[in-house]
């Protein structure tokens, strides 16, 4: 007898937190992406708990809507090995994935939401667009902001921000919460509207 295989359920949307795994890098600016998803699992009391050998991920319910929560378990760098892995399994498609991450080009703790766009010099969004294909994706950017000219801007975003801007940065997580939120209820242009 041949037993078809069950097709799995695609959440609504995919909130994918870029990082680089390990302890070492937990409070880094390039981490920022992990620390929303941190906020996102508190609020919606999702567990990462189901573990592939380049993500971590969970499923749940938000706002009436399922959504998956994941940090990587790869390389910033190569992040686009998460998303080849989550079309496969789930045929994602690349408008119903969040992406969220560091931009050295907003102010610390200013957060933007974008519908599509380039890379802007973030090697896990260069790799993100390489495996989609396309670089119309929504993405939520957290501002780090930028090296001093003297500062090499691999050590910056590997640094550990000031107090003063872990702060602000963490102070801005309850907007990237409320921005989720919007984007759920009342779509990616409301959400724009409101946080940009």
């Amino acid at each position: 007898m041949l037993f078809l295989k069950k097709p799995i359920k695609k959440p609504d949307l995919f909130i994918l937190g870029i990082g680089n795994p390990g302890a070492e890098y937990s409070l880094t600016r390039h981490n920022v992406g992990f620390w929303a998803i941190n906020q996102l699992i508190k609020k919606t009391e999702i567990k990462l708990n189901k573990k592939q050998k380049n993500i971590n991920y969970g499923e749940g319910v938000f706002f009436n809507k399922r959504i998956l929560l994941g940090k990587p378990r790869v390389f910033v760098n190569q992040s686009g090995l998460v998303i080849k892995y989550l079309k496969s399994k789930y045929n994602l498609n690349p408008l119903d994935c969040l992406v969220i991450y560091d931009d050295i080009h907003l102010p610390v703790g200013k957060i933007r939401i974008r519908e599509n766009g380039s890379a802007g010099g973030h090697n896990g969004i260069k790799s993100i667009i390489d495996a989609f294909g396309t670089q119309d994706f929504p993405r939520l950017r957290i501002g780090i902001g930028k090296p001093d000219k003297s500062e090499d801007q691999i050590d910056y975003v590997l640094g550990e921000p000031s107090d003063i801007e872990k702060e602000e940065i963490v102070n801005s997580l309850k907007n990237v919460e409320n921005a989720v939120s919007l984007m759920l209820s009342e779509g990616i242009k409301k959400a724009m509207n409101s946080v940009n």
